[in-house]
């Protein structure tokens, strides 16, 4: 019974949320020890909006960087967004994400913001700022502006 009672209120949650996925490609720098480098992101992921305007997402992506190897990714996130409606709506994010290979695992912390600029009822342009960042002794900081497509 409390499954079912579960599975309900999940199902009402994401009913009223307003939810879209989005595409994007993110130049950017990786910083780690004192050196820096150009790095290139391309992930996929969604969101779900809820009335007052919070929201969550996920994506998954790949990292390139300039030592010509290749990190997956993976990111979990919070949102606010100022405007729900209208073409332009402008948003602040935070949360975490990690970035792995086979035999090695980083945890990163990240904040941003950005606009998704709808051009039609289902289409719009996704314009990021995005850092990844983490403290310690084998602290790196992943800075990325983020060009994209959102959909509905």
């Amino acid at each position: 019974m409390t499954r079912i009672f579960f599975l309900a209120l999940i199902t009402a949650g994401a009913m009223m949320a307003q939810s879209h996925g989005y595409v994007f490609v993110a130049p950017g720098v990786a910083s780690d020890g004192g050196s820096s480098a150009a790095s290139i992101h391309l992930g996929v992921g969604g969101e779900a909006v809820f009335p007052k305007g919070i929201g969550v997402g996920a994506e998954i992506g790949f990292l390139g960087r300039q030592s010509l190897d290749v990190l997956g990714s993976a990111s979990i996130n919070g949102y606010y967004h100022f405007k729900r409606s209208g073409s332009w709506v402008p948003f602040a994010t935070a949360g975490a994400s990690n970035f792995f290979t086979i035999t090695t695992n980083h945890k990163f912390a990240n904040i941003g913001g950005g606009v998704n600029y709808w051009y039609k009822d289902h289409f719009g342009i996704k314009l990021e700022f995005l850092d990844h960042f983490s403290s310690g002794t084998n602290s790196a900081n992943y800075s990325q502006f983020r060009f994209g497509f959102d959909f509905k």
